[in-house]
């Protein structure tokens, strides 16, 4: 499974899918139609919690917990199908039911009375890695261990980290909606509402790209050694 998200996740890497999500633009997969970005003005109606509970959902990896489980059936159950419709009908602005006898989500388009498009298993992973590229879901580096001790001593560590982890610590999409209505010249509490995740997490990076260049520019002028300091422009390839 991992090999195949991978190479969804590198299909969908492309210019034409960077440029339409730079732009705030709908992306269509064949099968399953429009698959659109949310603005911050799409959030507040269901809430930031449930926001993060549905992104929490749908990026769920099977790798995470001891036995590996088929993750589309674990959408298409009785305990997450109800979210799963949810989820999908906010990102597709359709209505979602699921067929038991085909075991996929009907995408129901009224203008059209088209039933064709549905999300099943051939297609589910397709839908994940285009919601998680729209709202700045960064894939995890796949672990390869030498042995068995090296994977618990681990997965140790993992659980310390999550022990001692301080929630309030973490920067939120509060936090960065802030810096950004602070920092930028343009953006502000007004506009920042018709932004997408995306542009709001693009603009995030930029601006922490332009701070870095100004201080590192400012420090070679001051007798900074250039072995010591790289100075990368603001406008390069954010990765």
């Amino acid at each position: 499974m991992e090999d195949e998200v991978l190479a969804i996740s590198e299909m969908l890497d492309t210019l034409d899918i960077k440029f339409n999500l730079l732009l705030g633009h709908a992306i269509n997969i064949k099968s399953i139609g429009d698959i659109y970005p949310l603005k911050i003005k799409d959030i507040c109606p269901i809430g930031l919690t449930k926001y993060y509970t549905y992104i929490a959902l749908l990026t769920y990896h099977s790798d995470e917990i001891a036995e590996p489980i088929d993750v589309y059936n674990f959408f298409c159950g009785f305990e997450l199908r109800q979210a799963f419709i949810e989820i999908a009908s906010l990102f597709l602005r359709k209505p979602v039911t699921f067929d038991s006898l085909e075991n996929s989500f009907v995408i129901e388009d009224i203008s059209e009375d088209n039933l064709n498009n549905r999300i099943n298993r051939d297609n589910f992973l397709v839908f994940v890695e285009v919601v998680r590229k729209q709202n700045g879901i960064e894939r995890p580096p796949k672990l390869v261990y030498k042995n068995d001790i090296a994977k618990q001593m681990a997965e140790k560590f993992k659980e310390l980290r999550a022990k001692y982890n301080k929630k309030d610590d973490e920067t939120t999409l509060v936090d960065i909606i802030s810096a950004i209505c602070a920092k930028h010249e343009s953006i502000n509490l007004i506009n920042v509402m018709d932004l997408t995740i995306y542009q709001i997490m693009d603009s995030f990076k930029r601006l922490n790209l332009i701070d870095n260049y100004t201080l590192t520019y400012e420090a070679l002028l001051h007798g900074a050694k250039s072995d010591d300091i790289k100075l990368k422009h603001w406008s390069e390839k954010i990765k």
